[in-house]
């Protein structure tokens, strides 16, 4: 019995080493959400219910801020999460549909369409709550400050291109369809039914993903490995300055004039980040 385990030893070890290289960029998204996670916990912010504020200065996507120069936003909200379960329940959606992507797309592949598709649904929740302010009983319209934070917008668009490049896939009625309709309609039902829920961000990311999903369809044409990493490249690049142009695009001098009385607020009464 001794033997029988010092041989299974290096299988198990060989299993381990062969999952980490099929599922890396699964792991390596779900461990800098962690990271963010217990870096603000441990800076002083709450694990369970965060201040706006708070998240505004860890890097949320507010509309004021992104559209006037901290078009940076955009990639940082999506690592920033909203207490324990927020970070619970969409790492479990990014477990649940990670090694799909990364399956169907490869590891560069699958993160450049989650970091694309997130830029874009932070730009249209951006864009959403910059661009059309809200009327109070007063008949005064003023501008909805939501702090917008969290990955499910990237989940929702690597869903959507999911769904495209598996049109002709056998098991998309099995379980990767359940998989993929899970993430989609558990996102939906909640930006629905649950108040504080960013919906214009999970609509933003699945319109962003269905086009990307294409790229599942290039990869049977069996493409040299470096002209797909060079494609992936360039198409997160390309969306990152284009989310940028656009972010700087959508502002107008009232966001601007916003923004600056917000950043006075801030340094007035500092919040620890």
């Amino acid at each position: 019995m001794n033997e029988a385990a010092l041989d299974s030893s290096p299988s198990r070890f060989g299993g381990l080493s062969s999952f980490l290289r099929q599922q890396w960029a699964t792991i390596g998204l779900v461990l800098a959400n962690l990271i963010v996670y217990v870096w603000m916990g441990a800076s002083g912010v709450s694990w369970t219910e965060p201040d706006p504020e708070q998240l505004v200065s860890w890097g949320a996507n507010l509309a004021p801020f992104t559209l006037s120069g901290d078009s940076w936003r955009l990639l940082s909200s999506m690592f920033v999460h909203g207490g324990a379960m927020h970070l619970l329940l969409n790492m479990y959606m990014l477990l649940l549909i990670g090694p799909l992507a990364q399956k169907r797309f490869g590891g560069v592949g699958f993160l450049a369409i989650y970091l694309s598709a997130g830029l874009a649904a932070g730009l249209v929740s951006a864009w959403w709550y910059g661009t059309h302010p809200v009327t109070n009983l007063l008949m005064q319209s003023s501008i909805r400050l939501v702090a917008s934070v969290g990955a499910s917008g990237a989940l929702m668009g690597l869903a959507g291109a999911l769904c495209v490049a598996g049109l002709s896939d056998a098991d998309m009625g099995g379980s990767q369809g359940k998989a993929l309709a899970q993430v989609v309609l558990l996102n939906l039902g909640m930006g629905f039914m649950v108040s504080g829920v960013d919906q214009a961000c999970h609509i933003g990311g699945l319109l962003a993903g269905l086009p990307l999903g294409v790229l599942g369809w290039l990869d049977r044409l069996k493409r040299r490995p470096l002209q797909r990493l060079l494609m992936f490249v360039a198409l997160t690049g390309a969306a990152g300055l284009g989310a940028h142009q656009a972010s700087l695009a959508l502002g107008s001098e009232d966001l601007s004039e916003l923004a600056a009385q917000l950043r006075q607020q801030q340094a007035a009464q500092p919040t620890s980040p």
